[in-house]
Order: C-alpha cells, then structure tokens, then sequence
C-alpha cells in the first residue's frame, strides 16, 4: 500500500509543479487590496485572488508579455492569462493572449503582436474599447471584431460604486511607465519577490 501511495504522488507531484501559475506583480498608488489585504507599495497577486481599488487607488499588474492597468473604484479578479472585471476601468497591453471578462463578455487579442485595449463596467454601462491592434468580443455566442480605434457599448449594469473622478495622470502614469517590463520580460519569467 505505501509503495503504491509513493508511487501516486511521484506521478502527481510534477504534473502539480507544472499546473502552478506564476503570480503577477502589483504596484499601486493610494489604496488598494488584495484578498482584503491592503497594499502598501508593491506585492504578488496569484490566481483566484481578488483586487480592489479604493477611490483614491490605482493599481498597475504585470505579468509575462503583459501589463494590466487598474483604475480607481475597481473589482477584479486575476487569473491565468486573464482577469475577470466586476466593476471599474482597466487597460490591457499585451504581446500575447490576454483576456478581460465582464459577465460573461469577454474582450481578447485577436492577432500576435502588442495589443492595447480598455474594458469599464459602470452602474449601467459596459464599454469596450481598441486602442491598438484588433481584438475580439465574444459572449458566448456571438463574435465579433474591434479595430482599433473602435469602441463598443453594452446596456449591462452592475452593483458598482459610482467612480469618483479620476485624476488623468495617475492610471496614465502607471499604464505609461510599466509597459517597459513587458519588452524586458517577453520570452522569459519574471521573478516575483516581496519589497
């Protein structure tokens, strides 16, 4: 029986290894939380775990070949190769397969190369927008594509917080400066660490 249970968890144990998604790194300004946990300057964010911003917050997530910026007054939750939005603004560059999900629509590079788009979801309104490169808008049903320059509207509520207005340099700020890591960290790993 004990041979047996080695011989299981030896099987196991590397499919596990391989199955573990890396983290992404947070940095964030004014007041954020992860899992409810506030955020002082930088952290990790895995998988499943859920990120909000406060009024004042703005939070800037990057990962492999991608930078997810998040807005003030947002609910998100990351994932793999992905963040499922619940309410706020969040702006997506990317140099490979990068999804946002809003109540099941989803918003999604179509093509290899950077890509650039933005996703808000407000009291009543969800809005889709491409700001380089083409991507792809599905609802489980239907498929369609945003060119870029292209903006889409869905009738969508949800139980948001009205936003309060947001000062222009701060989401800009972090969108503007952390897309330099994508170029640094293409093709390879980024190693998380705590400050």
């Amino acid at each position: 029986m004990r041979n047996i249970l080695l011989c299981v968890v030896a099987i196991l144990l590397p499919t596990f290894a391989l199955t573990q998604a890396k983290p992404g790194i947070v940095i964030v300004r004014g007041k954020v939380s992860i899992n409810g946990k506030a955020v002082q300057h930088s952290d990790n964010i895995f998988p499943g775990e859920t990120l909000k911003t406060g009024s004042n917050g703005a939070a800037s997530i990057t990962g492999e070949g991608v930078n997810a910026s998040v807005g003030n007054s947002a609910s998100l939750v990351y994932g793999n190769n992905s963040v499922n939005l619940d309410c706020g603004r969040v702006q997506v560059a990317t140099l490979k397969g990068f999804t946002v999900e809003v109540h099941s629509i989803t918003a999604s590079p179509t093509a290899s190369g950077l890509t650039k788009f933005e996703v808000s979801q407000n009291p009543r309104v969800l809005s889709i927008h491409a700001l380089e490169g083409p991507i792809a808008i599905g609802d489980g049903q239907q498929r369609s594509t945003l060119n870029p320059g292209e903006k889409r509207d869905f009738q969508r509520g949800a139980p948001c917080a009205v936003a309060a207005p947001m000062s222009p340099l701060v989401p800009a700020t972090i969108f503007g400066a952390s897309t330099f890591p994508i170029w640094l960290t293409y093709g390879r790993s980024i190693t998380p660490s705590k400050p």
